[in-house]
Order: structure tokens, then C-alpha cells, then sequence
């Protein structure tokens, strides 16, 4: 099967007849430039002395103003130890206002390394698909049932990708994994990872206790403005692969919305295509960043909750305190002495 790295350059000679012609467009640079240094009427004004429809939705001008982040300068003085200046203004920005971090730098930092172990897959022949969509149809099971059914199933490893992950039984499902020594890795989209410790924190479960757990959190490209100011999208990938054998993959969340209220569709993939997501879910990794959680966060839950919350995953108690087993019945041969305790 082509990999992604073999499969880059193809149409892009132009005399082929599948050959896409690029979609580039210099306004759409310029409008999004307007648009974070000057703010929406400057963008709307250029838009219209272009003559140009507006590409952008009302969410998307919303997304790009309240998540544009400033350029960190280096200072250029060796650190400034004796000259107290407090100036982080750019030293090398021209007249035009472009600087030496329009382009993205190198990281510095150590790719992230799949600490737990990944299982090596080889021989796959062909492609089994199983498309699922919510609200199931009758006597179907739901898209959420299959994911509960595949994590009970993973011996090797459970790999989640997931934009927003609040559903408590799935939370359960995945600590109970990590309690079989499964190693569990999630990535959860930056800007949404702390819906997921709002929630770990309402069931008072620590992370940093479960060994066989890594969570970490992931952004989507960023986006640079000529003036070095940028902004990171969304991860909108779903998907969950287990022991690197099958995949559930869609536009199901991990929310308790997603399994009652909202129309979505997955697809189960085993077979060759797997090799993809194992490949995607690498990358992701070694781009995300460590999910440190508050160190006061099952402090705070436990006071808002009183007794009613539940117990700490790590202990003795169980994710879910079960139900007390149901009285014994009293056998049919022996009604007298069963009802009585004696032998």
C-alpha cells in the first residue's frame, strides 16, 4: 500500500489530464492579514474595494480574532542581564512589517516517545469495512456500544484521537484498559482538553495515578501572519485503533450528545487501511504536548461534590460503585432450612 510520503508528488505534472491546478489566492493572504492587525472592518473594507465575496463564515472571523496569538522576540542582547530593558519588540521587523518569525522555527524539544509500547503489525491482505451510523437502525448496535466493545477487546494497545471527550462510560471503559495493562494513549484537541479534565475531576479520577495512561493534547497547523502573529486551528480527526488491528473512525465524538441527540456516522476498518491510521496516530504523537492536570483538581471536586462523587481510580473502590447483589432466593427442595441458616 503507497504511503502518504510516496503518494505527495503525484498529478502535479500539469500536462496530466487528472492535473488540479493550485487554488491559491494573494487576497485571501491579505484580507486574513488585514483582519488580525487592523480587525474585521479593515478585512471587510479590502474585501470590497477587491470586488472579492467574503471567503470567510462569521465562525471562522470569530475563531481567527479571539485565538490570535502575539510573536515571542528574542532578545538580541545575549539575555540583557545588566541593561533592564523590558523591550520585547521585534528587533528585526522591516518597514513593511515583516520579521524573522513569519516562518516557523525548528522545535528544540525531544519527539515525544510512545513510552508504554506499540505493537509491529505486518502482513495485512485486503480491507473489511463496517459503516455504522447513529441512531442505529433496529437491532443494530450503536456506534457507542462498538467502541465500548472494542476497548473491553484491546490486549495490546488503545490509541484515541478525539476532538472532545466528556462521556463518562467511555472514560470508564478506557481505566478499566489501562487497569488490565493495556497501555492507553489519548490526544485530545488543545483547545478542548479541558472539557476532558472538568470531567476527570467531576468523577474524581487522578490521571497522574493511572500508570498505564498518557494523555497529552494536540493543535491543528498554525497559521502565520506577515507580522509573525499566528493562530492554531482545531483537530477535527476522530478516530480510535485498537492493538493496531481495527479502527472506529467518523464524525462521532466522545459526548454523551453524540450517542442521544446528534446524527453522526464511523466506519470499523480492519485489514490493510489500518496501517494509515497507525501512521497518522505516530505523527499526531510525536507533535502533541503533555496534559498536566491542575494538582488541586480532585481537591476541588471533592468539595463540590460531598459524598456523592465517586471514588479515585486507584484504589479499592471501584470507577462505578456496583450494585449490591440481589437477596438469595431461597432453594426450592429446602425452603425451611434455607430460609432459617441451618444446615
Amino acid at each position: 500500500m503507497a504511503r502518504r510520503s510516496q503518494s505527495s508528488s503525484q498529478g502535479d505534472n500539469p500536462l496530466d489530464p487528472n492535473y488540479l491546478p493550485p487554488h491559491y489566492k494573494e487576497y485571501y493572504r491579505l484580507a486574513l492579514d488585514l483582519l488580525a492587525e487592523e480587525g474585521k472592518d479593515s478585512y471587510l473594507r479590502f474585501l470590497a474595494e477587491e470586488g472579492v465575496p467574503e471567503f470567510l463564515c462569521p465562525s471562522e472571523v470569530e475563531h481567527i480574532t479571539q485565538n490570535l496569538q502575539k510573536p515571542q522576540y528574542a532578545s538580541q542582547d545575549g539575555g540583557g542581564g545588566g541593561s533592564g530593558s523590558t523591550d520585547s519588540g521585534p528587533h528585526d521587523t522591516d518597514m513593511d512589517g515583516s520579521s524573522g518569525t513569519y516562518w516557523p522555527m525548528n522545535s528544540d524539544f525531544a519527539v515525544p516517545e510512545l513510552d508504554l509500547g506499540w505493537p509491529m503489525v505486518f502482513g495485512f491482505r485486503g480491507t473489511e469495512v463496517t459503516t455504522l451510523v447513529q441512531p442505529p437502525p433496529p437491532d443494530n448496535p450503536s456506534i457507542k456500544e462498538e467502541a465500548r466493545r472494542m476497548i473491553r477487546a484491546a490486549q495490546q494497545v488503545v490509541a484515541i484521537v478525539m476532538d472532545t471527550f466528556t462521556d463518562v462510560d467511555l472514560l470508564s471503559e478506557v481505566l478499566d484498559a489501562a487497569a488490565r495493562r493495556v497501555p492507553v494513549y489519548i490526544l485530545l484537541d488543545e483547545m478542548h482538553a479541558q472539557l476532558f479534565l472538568d470531567m476527570a475531576a467531576k468523577c474524581r479520577v487522578d490521571l497522574n495515578s493511572v500508570e498505564f495512561l498518557r494523555v497529552r493534547t494536540v493543535s491543528g497547523p498554525t497559521y502565520y501572519c506577515r507580522t509573525g502573529m499566528s493562530l492554531k486551528g482545531h483537530v477535527k480527526e476522530k478516530f480510535l485503533l485498537v492493538d493496531c488491528m481495527v479502527v472506529l473512525s467518523g464524525s462521532y465524538s466522545f459526548m454523551w450528545s453524540f450517542e442521544k441527540i446528534h446524527r453522526s456516522i464511523a466506519h470499523i476498518f480492519q485489514g490493510e487501511l489500518v496501517a494509515s491510521f497507525d501512521e497518522e496516530f505516530r505523527i499526531l504523537f510525536a507533535q502533541s504536548d503533555p496534559l498536566v492536570p491542575p494538582a488541586n483538581v480532585l481537591m476541588k471536586a471533592e468539595t463540590s461534590m460531598g459524598h456523592f462523587g465517586m471514588g479515585p481510580f486507584g484504589t479499592n473502590m471501584p470507577f462505578f460503585p456496583k450494585k449490591p447483589p440481589p437477596p438469595a432466593v431461597p432453594s426450592r427442595r429446602q425452603p425451611f432450612l434455607a430460609l432459617h441458616g441451618q444446615s
